[in-house]
């Protein structure tokens, strides 16, 4: 299940959002009750570190996503996203461990270079609690990572045709 709210006031976009995804108890369930998206759908949900259904959360205790995010408008042509992630298990960890998996926080900034030719940059950080090792294996402090990235979209239009004139 999943659920966004967002509203737009002068150059500031804020939302707010809820995405919940089954899972299955670490200790006691014969029965596997988890969610697993066949197609994945990297950095669309759940944050753009891909903690979640990218690798090993197949089969696991599920994900709560409770998210919040501002876009202001930097420019004419730019734009500035934060976007902040509180992740917990869906279902029971392990020895009754906290729930709380990790907080992330992602930044990208968006600047339109000419037609069809975008520029984006992005950083992003996982706050991991100790729980995020018992679904990720490793160390407390092994699940705690960082990443930047920079990203060139050209969208080019190869082809434009015109089907109403087309139809006369």
């Amino acid at each position: 299940m999943a659920l966004e709210a967002t509203f737009k006031s002068n150059k500031i976009l804020y939302g707010l959002g809820v995405e919940l995804l089954s899972g299955t108890d670490q200790d006691g369930d014969s029965k596997n009750k988890s969610f697993f998206p066949l197609y994945g759908t990297n950095h669309k949900f759940n944050g753009f570190m891909d903690y979640f259904y990218v690798g090993n959360h197949a089969n696991n205790v599920g994900l709560n996503d409770v998210y919040g995010k501002i876009v202001f408008t930097t420019g004419e042509k730019s734009n500035l996203l934060l976007k902040g992630h509180y992740f917990s298990a869906n279902a029971d960890l392990t020895g009754d461990a906290e729930a709380y998996l990790g907080t992330e926080l992602d930044l990208v900034y968006t600047q339109a270079l000419m037609k069809n030719v975008k520029l984006n940059v992005g950083y992003s950080h996982m706050f991991a609690s100790d729980s995020m090792s018992l679904i990720k294996g490793g160390r407390p402090s092994d699940n705690t990572n960082n990443w930047g990235w920079v990203q060139l979209t050209i969208n080019p239009n190869l082809f434009k045709t015109n089907l109403s004139k087309a139809s006369n």
